[in-house]
C-alpha cells in the first residue's frame, strides 16, 4: 500500500491537496468534507456482492472467532485466491425483507465480526466509485427507513447507504474522507482478480 498516494493522485487527481498555482486541478468535490453517519441499520451489508478479506483479515477474523484459517475457509469461505477468502453469503427470510448477504450479519442486522471486519467494510461508503463526483456521492443515498419523503429506497440489488447526508448526520472532514479512500485504494490494488467493490 506505499504506492497508495501515487494511485490515488492518478485515479483522484484532485485527491491530494495542491500548492500550485490556480493553474493546477480543482479541489476534490469534498474539499468541505460530507455529511455522513452510520445509522447501523446493516443495509450495507445485505446486498448482493462480494467480500473478500485479505490475507492478514483472514487471519485476524479466524483469531476472533477462535478458529485457524483453515478452519475459517472450509466454514466461511466461498473461494480462495492467493490467499484471499471470498465469504460466502447467506439468504434472508421474507420477514427480515429477503435478499442474500454477508455470512456475518446476524439476525437482528449486526455484524458478528465487528471488531474483526476487512477494510472493505471498514471504509464504506468511501469507496471510490462512491467518492467519484457529488453525483455518484448522491446516487448512493436512500431515504431512511420509517422517513417520508422523496427519493431512492433501500432495495437488496441496488444497496444504498441511508447514512449519507440524513438530517442527523454530522460532517466528516477532508482528511477523514481521504484517509479512507486512500485505504481502499490500496485495497482494491491488491485484490485478486478483477473484483472492486
Amino acid at each position: 500500500m506505499s504506492d497508495s498516494p501515487r494511485v490515488a493522485t492518478r485515479l483522484f487527481p484532485t485527491l491530494l491537496p495542491t500548492v500550485d498555482p490556480p493553474t493546477g486541478p480543482p479541489p476534490p468535490w469534498f474539499i468541505d468534507g460530507v455529511k455522513f453517519e452510520c445509522t447501523a441499520c446493516g443495509k450495507c451489508c445485505k446486498v448482493q456482492g462480494d467480500v473478500w478479506l485479505s490475507p492478514n483479515e483472514v487471519e485476524c477474523a479466524a483469531r476472533y472467532l477462535s478458529l485457524s484459517p483453515e478452519s475459517f475457509l472450509a466454514t466461511w469461505g466461498e473461494e480462495e485466491r492467493r490467499g484471499w477468502i471470498l465469504l460466502k453469503s447467506r439468504t434472508f427470510s421474507p420477514a427480515q425483507g429477503g435478499g442474500e448477504g454477508c455470512v456475518f450479519l446476524s439476525d437482528d442486522l449486526k455484524c458478528s465480526i465487528y471488531d474483526a471486519r476487512p477494510l472493505q467494510c471498514r471504509t464504506y461508503p468511501y469507496w471510490p466509485r462512491i467518492m467519484h463526483s457529488r453525483e455518484t456521492w448522491e446516487a448512493e443515498k436512500v431515504v431512511r427507513e420509517g422517513e417520508e419523503g422523496e427519493g431512492r429506497r433501500w432495495d437488496p440489488v441496488e444497496g444504498g447507504c441511508e447514512g449519507i447526508e440524513h438530517a442527523e448526520a454530522g460532517m466528516v472532514d477532508f482528511n477523514k474522507v481521504r484517509q479512507q479512500l486512500l485505504l481502499q485504494i490500496g485495497y482494491n490494488r491488491a485484490l485478486p482478480g478483477d473484483f472492486l467493490p
